[in-house]
């Protein structure tokens, strides 16, 4: 899913940052992909208003229900021969591109705030396991 909003071009933006996440190992990759587009995406949006990213371009690791060896259910990675299960513990990839600098700052300021950290974190832990998860500028 990509969020652009109309007008705006992405050829002359100065900072992005990248998110590699994780579901809960609880939910079908279909349940920690409707909370995030559903959910986590309108509340972020919501929380933040106008210092929302300019776009917030999520990409999802296809997975396929199989059986593990004990019986469970399980959710391998659709990954390519010769490629290792192990290198896909995450669910997500995401690119949130910024205005600039000082724009990131100002989204990233609600991570910081006592009052909006606790809502965030809050939806965060029902749906994703973040504590797992890669953040690069």
């Amino acid at each position: 899913m990509q969020l652009i909003p109309s007008g705006i071009s992405l050829t002359h933006v100065g900072y992005q940052l990248l998110m590699i996440g994780r579901r809960r190992q609880d939910l079908t990759p279909a349940q920690y992909r409707d909370h995030y587009e559903n959910v986590h995406i309108p509340l972020m949006r919501n929380l933040t208003g106008d210092t929302f990213p300019l776009s917030h371009e999520r990409h999802y690791i296809r997975r396929e229900q199989g059986n593990g060896t004990d019986g469970a259910v399980t959710f391998p990675a659709a990954v390519l021969p010769g490629t290792s299960q192990a290198a896909f513990d995450y669910d997500a990839v995401a690119i949130l591109t910024y205005r600039d600098k000082a724009h990131f700052d100002a989204n990233w300021a609600f991570f910081e705030d006592p009052e909006t950290s606790k809502i965030i974190a809050e939806d965060e832990a029902k749906f994703s396991e973040w504590t797992k998860g890669v953040f690069l500028t």
